[in-house]
């Protein structure tokens, strides 16, 4: 066996060589390839982290304002404009900040009569800093009622209150048994009903149910039926859509907003709590519901009568609130009960002759100057009573 020479040096340069020029260019090359994405990752993952900071911040700063708005006992308040003119407005949205509110300028689209009734749509807009951060806030307004001339209704608390608000199916029952009638007329003989003829053979009733399920929480339903069997329509009677078909953990209000029914000049109202919400509400140690009636044409007219039948229910709501009687002015509200018809004193909701107000609200968060080109970080909906 040949022993190997260690004092021979000769091959220890090629044991002892460093990496070729060659080799360090391509080690560099491959750390190159490697690092370009891991930087676009670092520095997306900055990007988004600051995009959702700033997202995070535009949802707070949306909900603090639609809380604040909703908390308003009077958000849409007749007073003195920037003109100099009397008008329609909501202080909290146009006061200066020094003066507790947002300094928004207020704008009113084509056709709306926000400024000289508080009727319509009007548009709030303006720069405002929120927690070290530059955003436009878009808030709009909308509101079908008259305005109220004193308020005691205050903010929907979705998490806690149901509402129903009536709106355009009386006139899609109106159509259903005119055609019926007519199609009985076309066979049997007879004379076919107007609009209006419809209308005063027409009966409605509206539907308030209370449900309860375990895990779920509390089902409200409410909803109108219309009847009319002189129309001799294929159904005794039409069911319009639920007007509120709601979940809600905790339930504390139930609002009915409607019109009056002119034709019979009374309106029915049934209510319904079943016994699962009943034990559920007992076991909680809560409250019943408080129900508000609100007519949202109460004119002073002594023989309108709003009654309410609870016959059906597991408990009998006794917190009734309404803006019908009010010093005996304005008809009365009566129950049934025992198969009579009792008159009921319910507390008063608002003032005489004046109509609760429906609120729209939609809140629209944006960076710093891009209101008009970029993407809401925020949007907030919701809607109040006053």
């Amino acid at each position: 066996m040949e022993k190997r020479n260690w004092t021979d040096t000769r091959n220890l340069k090629d044991e002892n060589a460093g990496f070729s020029l060659i080799e360090v260019i391509l080690a560099m090359t491959i750390l190159a390839l490697i690092s370009i994405p891991l930087m676009n990752y670092f520095t997306d993952s900055l990007r988004y982290s600051a995009q959702m900071a700033n997202r995070q911040k535009a949802t707070a700063l949306a909900q603090q304002v639609t809380e604040e708005m909703k908390a308003e006992t009077q958000l849409i308040r007749r007073e003195p404009l920037a003109d100099g003119t009397d008008g329609y407005q909501a202080p909290l949205l146009t006061a200066q900040a020094a003066e507790g509110g947002y300094g928004l300028s207020m704008t009113e689209p084509s056709g709306s009569s926000f400024r000289t009734d508080g009727k319509g749509k009007a548009v709030f807009a303006g720069a405002v800093e929120f927690s070290g951060v530059s955003y436009d806030l878009r808030i709009t307004l909308e509101t079908e009622a008259a305005a109220p001339q004193q308020s005691a209704a205050y903010g929907v608390d979705d998490a806690t209150d149901v509402m129903g608000l009536q709106r355009d199916q009386q006139a899609e029952a109106a159509v259903y048994f005119m055609a019926a009638q007519r199609d009985d007329c076309a066979k049997n003989g007879g004379v076919p009903w107007t609009y209006d003829q419809t209308l005063a053979h027409m009966g409605r009733r509206a539907y308030v149910d209370v449900g309860w399920e375990a895990g779920k929480g509390y089902a409200v339903k409410i909803w109108y039926e219309y009847s009319c069997p002189e129309a001799h329509a294929p159904s005794a009677s039409y069911r319009g859509v639920y007007l509120a078909d709601t979940r809600v953990e905790s339930l504390k209000n139930i609002y009915l907003l409607y019109e009056k029914n002119g034709t019979e000049n009374r309106d029915y109202v049934s209510v319904k709590l079943d016994a699962a919400a009943k034990n559920a509400l007992d076991l909680a140690g809560l409250p019943l519901p408080s129900l508000h009636l609100i007519c949202q044409d109460p004119a002073e007219d002594i023989s309108y009568q709003l009654v309410l039948d609870q016959s059906g229910s597991a408990a009998r709501l006794t917190d009734i609130r309404s803006n019908i009687r009010l010093a005996d002015r304005t008809g009365k509200v009566s129950e049934v009960i025992g198969g009579a018809e009792m008159d009921l004193q319910a507390e008063p909701l608002i003032s005489i002759g004046a109509g609760a107000r429906l609120v729209e609200i939609h809140t629209e968060v944006y960076l710093a100057g891009h209101a008009e080109s970029g993407a809401a970080l925020a949007v907030m909906e919701t809607t109040k009573v006053e």
